[in-house]
């Protein structure tokens, strides 16, 4: 049986300049804000090749650790990295657009078709967390 997905994409325009939002993407201490990690567990080597790991906590002094990989990296334009899914890793694309004061960001990934709002609903409240954290530096 062959396995059909289906790309979703989100795009959200953001209220900083796109150096700003690459910074609150790729740094460390904003990354685990807006991944949910245990903070100070994330580490990110954003460079094609790189790699990024983050701790995630499932209770009272219980983690687990994600890894994933940077696919493409062309700063700040967009990057492609790989995000677990299960027993596989799926790619995530996400595209910088500089629209003088505010960015648009479009994040994308393959998904199951039965599982296409939860992913649209992952990757929005991600892009609403960017915006959160945005709004308070």
């Amino acid at each position: 049986m062959t396995t059909t997905t289906t790309t979703v994409s989100v795009t959200r325009t953001l209220n900083a300049p796109r150096d700003v939002v690459w910074r609150v993407y790729t740094e460390p201490q904003y990354f685990e804000r807006w991944f949910g990690a245990v903070p100070g567990s994330a580490e990110v080597d954003v460079r094609t090749g790189g790699s990024w790991k983050a701790d995630i906590a499932t209770g009272p002094g219980e983690s687990f650790t994600l890894t994933g990989a940077y696919v493409e990296v062309v700063v700040p334009e967009r990057f492609v990295l790989t995000i677990p899914d299960g027993v596989q890793e799926a790619e995530a694309v996400t595209v910088f657009t500089d629209r003088g004061d505010v960015t648009e960001v479009t994040a994308s990934c393959q998904a199951e078709p039965e599982s296409r709002s939860a992913t649209e609903a992952t990757i929005g409240a991600i892009l609403d967390s960017i915006a959160e954290i945005i709004a308070s530096l």
